[in-house]
């Protein structure tokens, strides 16, 4: 009897052990079609316009005023809309190889497991939170991203917790239809998941500044600028220091010259 139980637990072993590692094996493949499909997307977004011809015009007299010259985004978001509506922006870091589209939907979880086409994905999308302007501006842009083992999306800001690593990585772009956004981070540590990390309105700017210096506390490596920040950006991803951490990500818009 106890042989055949001993044959039994090692067979049930067996089972699970096979389990795993296929469910592992599989959740591999799916993160890698993820970051594969992000790669394509990056392509589509990016691809140059033709060349304006060389065909020389008709001389005119110049304007007594010429209008400032537009806007025009490196990315294509023309091409991007057309695959979904809710894309909002873009970010890219690329030196740690984070380059994704930005999508807001009507909760936050509405892109949790959901890719930027509309399909189920494990990876999710990089996300906007629901509650933030959706021009990336406002007091508090808060966006977030899956901390996923195989490098992808935002695992590799966890790593800007050490000081060697936040130093060597403290730049990021992000870009709408209307402007780019450069970023400059100053702060980095992982704690707990709290509401207040949420907060998106104030009632002034002082309130504003002390909620700044509130949330970057725990960075002891913090470097924030010497002027008054306007909009605080938040990157937020898991954190496996402890149960239900997160990573937080700080940065601040660089004043761009004349």
């Amino acid at each position: 009897m106890r042989k055949r139980l001993l044959i039994l637990f090692a067979t049930l072993f067996t089972l699970c052990s096979i389990v795993g590692i296929v469910l592992l094996v599989d959740n591999n493949i799916k993160y890698r079609r993820a970051a594969a499909y992000y790669e394509q997307l990056a392509k589509l977004a990016t691809q140059t316009t033709p060349a304006p011809s060389t065909t020389t015009a008709p001389e005119q007299e110049p304007d007594p005023l010429p209008a400032p010259e537009s806007y025009e985004s490196p990315i294509d978001f023309e091409a991007l809309f057309k695959i979904n509506p809710d894309i909002v922006g873009w970010i890219s870091m690329p030196d740690l190889d984070i380059d994704f589209p930005i999508v807001q939907g009507a909760t936050n979880d509405t892109y949790l497991r959901t890719a930027v086409d509309g399909s189920y994905s494990k990876a999710g999308s990089i996300f906007l939170d629901y509650e933030s302007d959706p021009s990336l501006g406002g007091r508090h842009c808060i966006i977030y991203g899956h901390n996923l083992k195989t490098g992808v999306m935002f695992e590799p800001l966890t790593r800007l917790k050490s000081e060697e690593e936040f130093n060597a990585h403290r730049d990021l772009t992000l870009y709408t239809p209307d402007r780019t956004i450069k970023l400059r981070i100053f702060a980095a540590y992982a704690g707990p998941s709290e509401a207040i990390q949420r907060k998106t309105k104030f009632s002034s700017d002082e309130s504003f500044a002390d909620y700044i210096t509130e949330m970057t506390a725990p960075c002891t490596f913090a470097d924030p600028p010497d002027f008054a920040i306007s909009t605080l950006y938040s990157f937020i991803t898991c954190s496996y220091e402890k149960n239900d951490y997160r990573t937080y990500i700080y940065a601040y818009e660089v004043p761009q010259e004349p």
